[in-house]
C-alpha cells in the first residue's frame, strides 16, 4: 500500500482503523523520494480493513479487503485404533501447503506439545497422539475456515500372551 506526497523526506504516520502502525515483523516501511509504502508481511483475513497514511494534517486512506483463501480437504480423516502405550495417527490431505488446520477432540481446541504433536508435510496435515490410553478414546476433528473433517480413536488393551 502506498501513498505519494509533495514533500521528500516528510514525517509521516500509518493507521489502521485509528490505531497507529508502528515498524514491526509484521509491518514495515519504504520510502523512495515522495513515495511512502507500507508493507503487511503475512497477511491474514484481520488485516483487511481501512488504512490512513498521515502528514501533518495531511491524510489519505484505502480499504484493504482480504479474501479467505481457497483450500478444502482432499482426503479426509479415517477412523483409528489404537492399542494402550502406543501412538495413534490420524491423517488429512489439504489442497494448498499454506493451509492452516486447527485440531479438535470433542469440541475443545487441542494445543500442540506433551501428548499431542501436530505435523504439517506438504499437502499432509497429521496429529499424533503419543502413550495412547482408554481416556483418549472419542472423536477428533480437523477444521480449517469453516470445513471439518471428523473421525473417531478406538483405544484397545495390550494383552500379553500366557503360556501354561
Amino acid at each position: 500500500m502506498s501513498c505519494v506526497f509533495c514533500k521528500p523526506n516528510a514525517k509521516l504516520k500509518w493507521f489502521k482503523s485509528k490505531m497507529e502502525i508502528f515498524h514491526s515483523h509484521k509491518h514495515h516501511f519504504e520510502v523512495e523520494d515522495n513515495k511512502y509504502t507500507l508493507i503487511i508481511n503475512n497477511v491474514k483475513l484481520e488485516d483487511g480493513g481501512k488504512y490512513t497514511c498521515q502528514c501533518n494534517k495531511e491524510t489519505t486512506s484505502a480499504w484493504l479487503y482480504v479474501e479467505d483463501p481457497e483450500w478444502e480437504f482432499m482426503k479426509k480423516l479415517e477412523d483409528v485404533e489404537a492399542v494402550e502405550r502406543e501412538k495413534a495417527i490420524f491423517e488429512c490431505d489439504v489442497s494448498d501447503p499454506e493451509a492452516e488446520v486447527s485440531w479438535f477432540r470433542d469440541e475443545k481446541e487441542l494445543k500442540s506439545g506433551g501428548k499431542y504433536e501436530f505435523i504439517k508435510d506438504n499437502l499432509k496435515r497429521r496429529l499424533v497422539i503419543k502413550n495412547c490410553n482408554i481416556k483418549d478414546d472419542g472423536k477428533y476433528s480437523c477444521k480449517m475456515l469453516g470445513q471439518e473433517t471428523s473421525a473417531n480413536l478406538f483405544v484397545g488393551r495390550k494383552y500379553k500372551n500366557l503360556i501354561h
